[in-house]
């Protein structure tokens, strides 16, 4: 690979995900095939991006520290703990800034997971 294809290569990476016939043409056969091994679906979510969440079950004796991060490293992370029975309401609060994939991991808990924990 020649260096004016390592530099296309690289500054067309992001754009990659976007619009599929921005990808120059010397690439194309290679991306094809290793898109439709790792992506076999096709399309994208809501986001416009592609999105792995996870899910853990976790108690407070679990615990080792306060969360958020390691503020050393450059971490920013402000834990927020929600009541259950307030989830919802905190999901489809316009008016507090979050994305789609917070709320659908909301509906998702509420559909798959909240109706099998016990009652209070």
């Amino acid at each position: 690979m020649g260096p004016e294809r390592k530099k296309s290569h690289s500054s067309l990476q992001s754009s990659w995900k976007c619009q599929r016939s921005l990808i120059p043409s010397y690439l194309l056969s290679t991306y094809t095939k290793v898109s439709s091994l790792l992506f076999p679906r096709s399309g994208v979510g809501v986001t416009g991006s592609r999105q792995t969440l996870f899910y853990a079950e976790v108690t407070d004796q679990m615990r080792t520290g306060e969360g958020g991060g390691q503020p050393e490293e450059g971490e920013l992370i402000e834990v927020v703990e929600i009541p259950l029975e307030d989830s919802m309401k905190f999901a489809y609060d316009e008016t507090l800034p979050k994305t789609m994939g917070v709320i659908f991991s909301f509906m998702w808990f509420q559909n798959n997971i909240a109706p099998k924990l016990p009652k209070k």
